[in-house]
């Protein structure tokens, strides 16, 4: 996460459109890895099973958050943040840069790891 607070930090000095675009994409990306990485440890911390092969934010969270199967490792709240920063990351995958806003970076910099890491052990 420090490498993606320094891309957001590099996109907040840069006066070129174009090139302040790049750093949040790249802040994007590294902010939706280190998610991904937090959601894994969390379903394993929880004995929650998982397919190793296919590690989505999507699948995990869908993982954690099941209230029809009584699992509710995440809140509801929680849930919807993390797709919300699951839909940014997915814009920059994608290379939509421009559609990519400062504060749904600075979001998922700051808040989401911080979620859900609070519920590891």
């Amino acid at each position: 996460m420090d490498i993606a607070q320094a891309q957001v930090e590099a996109a907040e000095a840069s006066k070129e459109v174009a090139q302040r675009q790049v750093h949040l994409g790249i802040a994007a990306l590294l902010a939706g890895a280190s998610i991904e990485d937090a959601l894994r440890r969390l379903c394993d911390a929880r004995g929650i099973a998982y397919d190793p092969q296919r590690t989505s934010i999507s699948k995990l969270q869908a993982a954690l958050f099941q209230p029809s199967q009584q699992i509710e490792v995440i809140s509801q709240s929680e849930n919807k943040h993390i797709t919300a920063r699951r839909d940014t990351r997915n814009k920059a995958d994608h290379g939509r840069f421009s559609e990519i806003m400062h504060t749904e970076i600075v979001s998922m910099v700051l808040g989401v790891p911080s979620r859900v890491e609070k519920h590891l052990p």
